[in-house]
């Protein structure tokens, strides 16, 4: 055991992990999709964000996350632990080391019994190797056993390094069209508030909220992605047929397939004609298709909106309405047209 001033590093690297762990867990079950591919780790983040929600220090182990309506109605907790190592190589988990873990979430459970709350799984997180006679324990315990309950319900993901953990905030981030320095600046800002109200308040809940207003600087801000944009794009134009009353759009094939050809290969597309023409239905009409059949390939345009005064800032200002984060403000105040990250 490391003593001294390396002792010292050595805990607070730990603390940093599962600060960093926790946030990670969170942002990437609200990222696009789910990671997948990352074994157990894959498992602890299926029931977030829509049933349950991580609470860090709590119940004397690194996190719990609360499932808010299991079986029965009762709350189910998952109890997870964090083990870091710096390096990774220098130590594995042993017996003893995983008997001491156990002991460790025994004493929750007995604690969350107490407060008549029912343990639903155990998890061990750890950039270590856990060593086969360790792991074996998960399968060779006998019923006389202290910790056989807890081994019954016990999963080991290991291997899981530090800036996995970092990866994925990164790329909830990017899902906001933030850069990678506005993003590092949020995770410290995250680790930051993260102690301060570990010590204050005890059990701080791990949101949603916390993580977008670190990076963008506004809780509201909305997604940056092609999925995003695009059902808010379908919801404009369901309310432009409903206004007109158009059930089907009377355009010819020929008109809408020339506005196509015309919008891939300039700038500025202007459509000139009579009033009540159909200037708006063509128009409408080529953007429910392009909507419908556009992907999320590199450089596509994906903002579609009804300019009722176009003038100068008008892009400005149009990006900065959806995104609402202090770096578009900026944009806006300054005169720059936002250049989101990948898009």
């Amino acid at each position: 055991m490391p003593s001294g001033s390396d002792g010292g590093r050595v805990a607070l690297a730990g603390f940093l992990y599962q600060m960093i762990a926790v946030y990670g867990l969170q942002a990437a079950a609200e990222g696009a999709k789910i990671k997948e591919g990352h074994g157990e780790l894959t498992a602890i983040m299926h029931p977030l964000p829509e049933r349950a929600k991580i609470v860090h220090e709590s119940l004397g182990q690194d996190a719990v996350i609360r499932t808010l309506s299991g079986i029965e109605g009762i709350d189910e907790y998952t109890l997870v632990q964090f083990k870091y190592s710096l390096p990774a190589s220098t130590t594995a988990i042993s017996v003893g080391d995983m008997r001491e873990i156990a002991d460790r979430f025994r004493t929750s459970s007995e604690e969350a019994e107490r407060r008549g709350v029912s343990i639903y799984h155990c998890y061990l997180v750890t950039n270590r190797h856990v060593t086969r006679p360790a792991k074996k324990l998960l399968q060779d315990f006998t019923s006389d056993d202290p910790n056989s309950a807890v081994y019954s319900q016990l999963t080991i993901a290991d291997h899981a390094p530090l800036n996995l953990f970092e990866q994925w905030l990164i790329d909830l981030g990017h899902e906001y069209g933030e850069e990678d320095e506005t993003i590092e600046r949020g995770i410290h800002e995250l680790i930051g508030s993260l102690i301060v109200r570990t010590a204050n308040e005890g059990e701080p809940l791990i949101s949603q909220d916390a993580i977008i207003k670190a990076f963008t600087g506004n809780a509201a801000a909305r997604k940056l992605t092609w999925a995003a944009l695009q059902s808010n794009v379908t919801e404009g134009i369901e309310r432009f047929r409903s206004i007109v009353e158009l059930g089907t759009y009377p355009v010819r094939r020929k008109l809408l397939d020339e506005i196509a050809g015309a919008a891939h290969s300039r700038a500025l597309v202007v459509i000139t004609g009579g009033g009540g023409c159909g200037k708006s239905a063509a128009l409408w009409q080529w953007a429910d298709e392009f909507n419908r059949t556009t992907n999320e390939k590199h450089g596509t345009p994906i903002v579609l909106s009804h300019a009722r005064r176009v003038r100068r800032m008008w892009p400005t200002e149009l990006l900065c309405a959806w995104v609402i984060t202090l770096s578009g403000i900026r944009a806006f105040l300054t005169g720059k047209i936002l250049s989101p990250h990948g898009l």
